[in-house]
């Protein structure tokens, strides 16, 4: 602990102790010309002291499941290679049978064909080659999408002065930050 952080704790303890009876609802603190500079700088001291336990608690909990997550992956690696193994058995076991479904005791074992299936490797040759080709519409679908400008919208209202049929204008909340 650095004699700061000592200093900073000291003083939030006194500030715990002396407005302990106090509602520490954000909500509740209402304005007030009753406060002053120095009950503000306490505040601000008291923040400063929250918002570095706060970055302790996220740093270990971080730790923590990161360890947790190594954990999680070398017992998987271990599972994961007893399934492949015990798949691997499953599928000899009906390949050597030569059958498309097995049904046993323990479960039932299942083989089909793969399918094919097309993947686009490049959209762009493939336009090129189908316009080349004559057969654009026969492998293309062409899509028209229409979608609100919100922008030019905000301009017309900005302009006009009233708001279009379907159009609702949302007030942004108030921002407040503090800087410690």
């Amino acid at each position: 602990m650095n004699p700061t952080q000592a200093i900073d704790e000291t003083i939030v303890d006194e500030f715990a102790l002396e407005y302990a009876s106090q509602d520490t609802n954000p909500d509740m603190c209402s304005v007030s010309a009753e406060i002053d500079g120095d009950e503000v700088e306490k505040s601000l001291r008291a923040l400063r002291y929250w918002q570095g336990r706060q970055n302790e608690i996220d740093e270990h909990a971080h730790a923590e499941i990161e360890r947790v997550k190594l954990w999680k992956q070398t017992q998987l690696e271990t599972v994961e290679k007893r399934i492949a193994y015990h798949e691997a058995v499953a599928r000899a076991f009906i390949v050597a049978r030569g059958t498309k479904k097995e049904t046993l005791i323990n479960g039932t074992i299942k083989r089909r064909a793969g399918r094919d299936r097309v993947e686009i490797a490049n959209a762009d040759e493939l336009q090129s080659w189908a316009i080349e080709a004559g057969k654009f519409e026969e492998v293309f679908k062409v899509k028209t999408t229409t979608t609100p400008d919100k922008n030019a919208i905000m301009r017309v209202i900005k302009e006009a002065g009233e708001l279009p049929l379907g159009v609702d204008l949302v007030v942004g909340d108030e921002s407040f930050s503090v800087d410690v």
